[in-house]
């Protein structure tokens, strides 16, 4: 039920007098004072729609004020990728510390701007804080842009600081796995993987990591072994399922991958076409046409026109 807030003056006056700062280019009116705090309890309440108007009245009367900076913030989830990035630009400029520039770094982070976050993290080091958990995700995030830039040695620097923030950590023990694969260094990668699994004996991207270290050394059973605890700990990771059908098409053991790739395509919310495809390939390579054409003929009922799944179709067909 929508809260009854608005236009109560005098019963908020006396309240969070905190938010009336001293300066004056800051200082409130009694009405954007109401307004302010009207926003914030439709905002507790989860009224966004009216708590977007009031919020925006205030940001065009004052478009500089913290607290309103602040609140809109709170809400990112509620507005557009162009307004987020405005409104953490904003709070970065006004009011420069590690949090805030933490907010705008993930932004670019997560929007895949590694050079614009790359720079934001380093500036958000700059700044004191005793918030152990966003320091830990900022030499995450950037061990992690410096893999894809190829600079290891960084990479390897920020997940070690990352380590010396919570060792243990899972996630950055298969990074440094990942990163060691990079390097060619097995012996690094298979240590970095078996200590994620350690902490986290569930956590079916450290077994695909131990999966591909161990195949790298040539012991394919020992790596298929932990391709399969993959998928039994995740049953739609896809990764596993296509690197255990690819090795077992190798060497000839492929029917046994079926019932994870049937597992899959049942599981998940939209159609596969690329796991459906690799099933009925497995399928006609072993010679089983009729499951072939059921799988064929399911996959062109999610995709009628697609040419290469027709000819697939018309191939099987002289079979049956």
């Amino acid at each position: 039920m929508q809260p009854d807030v608005l236009g109560q003056k005098s019963t908020f006056l006396n309240q969070d007098k905190s938010v009336v700062k001293t300066g004056a280019q800051n200082k409130l009116t009694t009405d954007q004072y109401t307004k302010f705090l009207n926003a914030k309890i439709l905002c507790q309440n989860d009224e966004w729609a009216l708590a977007r108007v009031l919020i925006y009245d205030l940001l065009n009367q004052m478009p500089k004020h913290p607290e309103f900076l602040n609140l809109i913030a709170s809400q990112s989830k509620q507005l557009t990728l162009v307004e987020q990035l405005r409104i953490f630009q904003e709070l970065a400029l006004q009011n420069p510390t590690f949090d805030t520039s933490y907010n705008l770094a993930q932004f670019y982070y997560t929007q895949g701007e590694d050079e614009l976050a790359l720079g934001q993290f380093m500036d958000t080091l700059m700044y004191e804080s005793d918030d152990i958990i966003k320091k830990f995700e900022v030499y995450k995030s950037l061990g992690n842009i410096y893999v894809r830039t190829k600079k290891f040695d960084n990479a390897q620097e920020c997940f070690e600081k990352a380590l010396v923030l919570n060792k243990y950590s899972d996630a950055i023990s298969i990074n440094m796995g990942t990163l060691a694969i990079q390097r060619n260094d097995l012996n690094s990668s298979l240590y970095y993987y078996r200590e994620a699994v350690k902490v986290n004996p569930r956590n079916d991207k450290a077994w695909v990591g131990l999966a591909l270290s161990h195949n790298q050394m040539g012991d394919f059973h020992l790596a298929k072994a932990n391709l399969e605890n993959a998928i039994e700990i995740n049953p739609v990771n896809k990764t596993a399922l296509i690197l255990l059908a690819n090795w077992t098409v190798q060497d000839k053991t492929s029917l046994s991958t079926c019932g994870y790739l049937e597992n899959y395509l049942s599981l998940v919310e939209e159609f596969d076409s690329e796991i459906s495809l690799i099933l009925i390939q497995i399928f006609c390579e072993n010679e089983k046409w009729a499951m072939a054409k059921l799988e064929i003929e399911r996959n062109l009922l999610w995709q009628p026109l697609n040419e290469n799944s027709l000819i697939l179709e018309r191939e099987i067909q002289k079979y049956i």
